[in-house]
């Protein structure tokens, strides 16, 4: 729908916004409609501008994540294609530089997805084609139907471990880790002979390795 402005000057996806910072600081149940206005500086009356009820922003708030954390995934593996390790490496960076990947975003909504049926589907649906398009990856880079399936899964559950368990790790050491990851992941070795976190992540940003 279109952004159009409220008397207060705020736009629809202001209140969407706000919800999802609300989301990922405190759960669902602080997405109420007197916390999104006192987050904004109006009052609840300026809400209805733009939605019926609560439950139409969080329609807008499920389309938002799928916008901002699901999308990403197709739009940078697909572009970085055809060559499979191209592919791979644009996967590795989304999730790695957290860049167009908010993995505190897909936490809470994922808590939000216990508690939500509608949520709870939106969820199974986006993850679904986020592992298909991972088996996309790996048939790229030559595996045969049933490995390119495996290694999707444990590619992406490891990220989902990684992301649940909030390893603490610093920036340089995460970097330093990923050609190992890639390695037992794809296969390939072409990253380990990259000895430093710039030149990891110089890699990733270029997508390939010089």
């Amino acid at each position: 729908m279109q952004n159009t402005q409220t008397k207060a000057g705020l736009e629809r996806r202001e209140w969407i916004e706000a919800a999802r910072g609300l989301l990922i600081s405190g759960g669902i149940q602080a997405v109420t409609l007197r916390r999104i206005a006192a987050e904004l500086g109006v009052t609840t009356g300026a809400y209805y501008t733009h939605f019926g009820n609560l439950e139409e922003l969080l329609v807008g708030l499920r389309a938002d994540w799928l916008a901002r954390n699901s999308a990403p995934f197709h739009e940078d593996i697909l572009q970085a294609g055809p060559d499979g390790f191209c592919m791979y490496l644009a996967y590795v960076r989304l999730i790695a530089l957290e860049e167009r990947f908010d993995p505190a975003y897909d936490a809470a909504f994922r808590a939000w997805a216990q508690v939500s049926p509608e949520t709870a589907m939106v969820l199974k649906d986006a993850e679904h084609q986020r592992i298909e398009i991972l088996v996309t990856v790996f048939a790229a880079l030559g595996f045969d139907p049933e490995r390119a399936r495996t290694r999707a899964n444990v590619a992406y559950f490891t990220q989902l471990g990684y992301n649940t368990l909030k390893l603490g790790e610093t920036r340089a050491d995460r970097l330093m880790r990923i050609p190992y990851y890639v390695e037992v992941e794809s296969g390939r070795t072409d990253l380990l002979k990259l000895t430093s976190p710039e030149a990891v992540l110089k890699a990733l940003t270029k997508g390939y390795v010089e």
